[in-house]
């Protein structure tokens, strides 16, 4: 199984019938690289990407900014 089947199969499907589920979905590796995302996840910046991996090696470094992707 791929990464985009894994994706679009298991985290973008409805969830035990209900009505609920992810309105969009990625996964992107420690190097930053996107191995598969929804349709609808929103584009999003070098910076975006590099925040998110800082906050790995670094916790906390996002909490007085929040997370932002796609300039949202």
């Amino acid at each position: 199984m791929s990464w985009q089947q894994y994706v679009d199969e298991h985290l973008m499907c409805d969830i035990d019938g209900q009505p609920i589920h992810l309105t969009a979905a990625a996964i992107i590796g420690h190097d930053g690289n996107v191995w598969a995302q929804s349709s609808t996840f929103p584009p999003f910046t070098p910076e975006e990407i590099s925040a998110i991996m800082n906050d790995f090696a670094e916790p906390g470094s996002l909490a007085p900014t929040g997370l932002f992707l796609g300039g949202v």
